[in-house]
């Protein structure tokens, strides 16, 4: 419970001031406690920083592969599970300002090796990466996605979400979260998507996915692709 309290303190001071303007003595004086106390259960900043960074992938990590065994046992196609998994994504940067504000301010492209220079970062980055790998090589062969190189669609949709999750903070958090979630999938769909099925699951305009649109291709490929297909 202490190391949760100084945790969560901690990441609020480095979302204000980034990792090189925060101060041991900072995080100390907001978390009420001595600096001798906090370097005796974080013996660096570093250490502090990397702590935040592998409490808080591990939450995100696991609530996403919740997800995805949950939608892997109800039978959803790849690109439901993808869609869905991004949604999960995202609210839990959302749900947690501070940590996504942190992870923004270093300033490194999140698929770049720089973002994650310890072990437990590479660790998380490399399991979700197999996540996006997968679903994209799967997408392919179902005919849901467009022909590419699966590891450079996977960078992408991370940049993806990376760009409006920053233009979220940029713009004072307003936009509910609902709301960025559907801008984002229907982003998505618009950019990995075969024009059929794209067509079928936005709305006129293409800046939102129809109401169905997930129930519509959750279960099997739509008609028009299973002709595609034959």
């Amino acid at each position: 419970m202490y190391r949760k309290h100084v945790i969560e303190v901690a990441e609020r001071v480095f979302a204000d001031h980034g990792e090189a303007g925060t101060k041991m003595q900072d995080v100390a004086a907001a978390a009420s406690i001595s600096l001798g106390t906090l370097y005796a259960a974080f013996p660096s900043k570093t250490d502090l920083y990397q702590a935040i960074v592998a409490a808080r992938g591990d939450e995100l990590l696991a609530r996403v592969m919740d997800s995805v065994d949950t939608l892997r046992s109800e039978g959803v196609t790849t690109l439901v599970m993808m869609l869905r998994a991004m949604s999960t994504n995202l609210r839990f940067f959302m749900e947690h300002p501070a940590f996504l504000k942190m992870s923004l301010l270093e300033g490194h492209a999140w698929y770049h090796s720089a973002s994650r220079p310890s072990r437990e970062q590479e660790d998380h980055w490399t399991r979700g990466a197999r996540l996006l790998d997968a679903g994209f090589t799967v997408g392919q062969q179902e005919g849901l996605f467009v022909p590419d190189v699966p590891a450079a669609q996977g960078r992408t949709t991370v940049a993806l979400q990376q760009t409006r999750l920053a233009n979220w903070v940029l713009m004072g958090m307003s936009e509910t979260h609902d709301e960025l979630v559907a801008s984002v999938q229907a982003e998505f769909v618009r950019a990995f998507c075969r024009p059929a099925i794209a067509m079928q699951m936005l709305i006129d305009e293409g800046s939102r996915l129809r109401p169905d649109a997930l129930t519509m291709i959750a279960l099997r490929p739509p008609p028009q692709l299973r002709r595609e297909r034959t």
